[in-house]
């Protein structure tokens, strides 16, 4: 792991998409770190994000990347069903991984993650960047003033263009649907605000050749209960709700919120909380921390609560895989 003071932390992206790029331009933004390599499977493609997101090294191989000892961190930007095998070969290699999210698509995959994790010391995180945006910090300072929470909702929506139905890995193969997709944002609100596993009930579900388009679910957690509402055949609009015995927080968007709006029967005030840069800026910044600490596990989103989100969208999904 790095933690050598004498040049910046030197990273390598495998994957080379639109969220890779997004990942790149918040990364220019920290002195102490360095784009040093991309990877992708088509060379031309590598060349032309080189362009745009300069970087010492261009690869056509994961695992070059992987092995090049010149890479400090690795940042995994690929569908969601190659982050469990990259993400391992990449701890297996001792290099520290930030994983795009879901951080995987089984709790069996999690448990490896995890495993390969602990068994090379070495650091991973899961990029979760609701937990890490400035509003909602700020926001879970004012819980005790509505009481204790009985509820919480979270929706959240997009609409996928019909002519990219099966065509990208959000509705083809393994890893596809919106549950994977932005449903484990709100999951993880759920889990983040309540402990334990909940009972899961499907309230309302949309398949489109076996890929789920649209999942309303109930969770019954012992201290309180939630509802989930995703898709990408509707527009929802982005928010939460977290109601107490004294009054409620709602919070927008709900996957990376700017405001939050505090009610109680005494008064209702809204305030609006800022991006730090970007909505990857508080992200990257603690995994940065991390690294430099010589830390292998986050305190803000941890193993555990990687693995309880994906049991809680493993449990829901089972819902309708067992119907059919």
């Amino acid at each position: 792991m790095n933690t050598n003071t004498d040049h910046p932390i030197r990273w390598g992206i495998i994957g080379a998409g639109g969220i890779a790029k997004r990942f790149c331009a918040s990364l220019a933004s920290f002195p102490q770190c360095h784009l040093y390599a991309i990877s992708g499977r088509n060379r031309e493609k590598m060349e032309a994000f080189q362009k745009e997101f300069p970087c010492d090294v261009i690869y056509t191989d994961f695992d070059a990347l992987i092995q090049d000892q010149n890479v400090d961190a690795v940042y995994i930007a690929l569908p969601h069903f190659l982050h469990a095998q990259w993400a391992i070969r990449a701890l297996q290699a001792h290099k520290p991984v930030f994983s795009e999210k879901p951080a995987v698509i089984t709790t069996k995959e999690m448990k490896q993650v995890i495993q390969a994790a602990r068994d090379n010391s070495t650091l991973y995180m899961e990029a979760m960047k609701t937990r890490f945006e400035p509003a909602y910090i700020a926001l879970k300072k004012h819980l005790d003033e509505i009481g204790t929470i009985t509820h919480v909702y979270a929706g959240n929506s997009s609409i996928l263009p019909e002519e990219k139905f099966g065509k990208g890995y959000h509705t083809s193969g393994k890893g596809s649907g919106c549950l994977l997709d932005g449903g484990c944002y709100l999951t993880d609100i759920a889990i983040d605000l309540f402990e334990g596993l909940p009972e899961v009930k499907l309230e309302d579900l949309a398949l489109r050749e076996g890929v789920d388009m649209y999942v309303k679910a109930a969770l019954q957690f012992p201290e309180g209960s939630a509802e989930i509402e995703c898709g990408f055949d509707r527009i929802i609009p982005s928010h939460a709700i977290i109601t107490g015995t004294k009054g409620t927080i709602t919070f927008a968007p709900a996957h990376r919120p700017d405001h939050f709006t505090v009610k109680t029967a005494e008064a209702e005030k809204t305030y609006q909380v800022s991006y730090d840069k970007d909505d990857f800026h508080g992200e990257i910044a603690h995994f940065v921390q991390l690294l430099q600490e010589g830390k292998i596990e986050s305190d803000v989103m941890s193993w555990d609560d990687s693995m309880r989100n994906m049991e809680v969208m493993e449990a829901i999904a089972s819902c309708w895989k067992e119907q059919a």
